[in-house]
């Protein structure tokens, strides 16, 4: 059986855990944060939390890694990152940015 990122047309997904409006943690690929996490109980505990997805339909390899190269890190822009961010900043951190 074919690797997932061998088969086209395929799904590429974004998502994010904030806390008060920050990036908390993130992820692009096969699967999303509401896999591995109750997002719905995170949120009813603690209401500063909120979840948000997006995902595309990629056709060949250079749509595929268009997501993760620009896409992905378009669509976190929207969000500053957590203070206390453990790993890698969903995106490049530029002089100017409300961060």
């Amino acid at each position: 059986m074919p690797h997932w990122l061998d088969v086209y047309p395929h799904e590429v997904h974004a998502s994010v855990i904030l806390k008060n409006d920050k990036i908390k943690i993130w992820k692009v690929g096969e699967r999303k944060l509401s896999g591995s996490y109750k997002i719905d109980d995170l949120k009813t505990r603690h209401p500063e939390y909120s979840y948000h997805e997006i995902t595309w339909v990629v056709n060949n390899r250079d749509e595929h890694n268009a997501v993760f190269a620009k896409h992905a890190r378009d669509w976190y822009r929207q969000w500053p990152h957590v203070d206390d961010l453990k790993g890698f900043h969903a995106y490049e951190v530029e002089e100017g940015d409300n961060q």
